[in-house]
């Protein structure tokens, strides 16, 4: 009877470290079968996450050329205007500069057509009607300077000039009002937000420049012009 214990114990002794190696092998399986199905619990790279970083280095790449292409139309416009002015002189000159400041602002929307976000094609719509307005300003300016001298001191300002850049200057309010809402709400880089910002700053000086122009040469009476005016 002991040595039948016996076997029965030795028996019992030898098979239990055979038991404990099949059982670590099946739970290597099985982690390997669940690191194959959800990366050992941890869960797998989908598409998505794998995309996001691909996805935000097109978009800071789209809004670094949209600076860049901004950047360079200020800048080409900026040498044409200086370049334009050389050839003129006196009135002409002086009105064509004073204005260099707006026009390169204007060009600046134009460029944005392809801008992302929805509101590029708005703005390039809304500066391009601008800018046919600013040949009107340029003459009527240019009117005004030209009659600078004696002939504002003894007849007084040119009245007519002055009533076309106001009443050119109402038009216009509006229109870079909407603007400013539409570079306020730009899903740009601030970079290309902060520089389309100074364009429109840039063109509400001018606004205001021209009307103070046009009221100075409008309450110029001179010497005489009270006899027809």
């Amino acid at each position: 009877m002991k040595r039948t214990a016996a076997l029965i114990l030795i028996v019992l002794l030898l098979a239990s470290p055979a038991y404990a190696a099949a059982a670590g092998d099946q739970g290597k399986s099985g982690r390997i079968v669940d690191g194959n199905g959800s990366a050992g619990g941890n869960g797998g790279a989908t598409p998505d996450d794998a995309a996001g970083p691909v996805q935000n280095r097109t978009a800071e790449k789209e809004q670094k050329h949209l600076h860049e292409q901004v950047r360079d139309r200020i800048n080409q416009t900026s040498a044409e205007d200086e370049a334009r002015a050389e050839g003129l002189s006196g009135p002409a000159q002086a009105a064509w500069k004073n204005q260099n400041a707006v026009r390169t602002a204007v060009h600046a929307f134009l460029a944005l057509g392809d801008l992302d976000g929805g509101i590029g094609k708005n703005v390039s719509a809304i500066a391009r009607e601008y800018n046919n307005s600013l040949a009107t300003r340029l003459q009527a300016e240019e009117q005004i300077h030209q009659n600078a001298g004696l002939g504002r001191f003894f007849f007084g300002g040119d009245t007519e000039a002055a009533g076309t850049i106001l009443a050119d200057l109402n038009r216009s309010r509006e229109q870079v009002r909407e603007m400013k809402r539409l570079v306020e709400n730009c899903t740009c880089d601030n970079e290309t937000g902060a520089l389309l910002m100074e364009q429109i700053r840039a063109m509400e000086q001018e606004q205001e420049r021209l009307r103070e122009l046009a009221e100075g040469e409008i309450s110029e009476k001179g010497l005489f012009g009270w006899i027809w005016k």
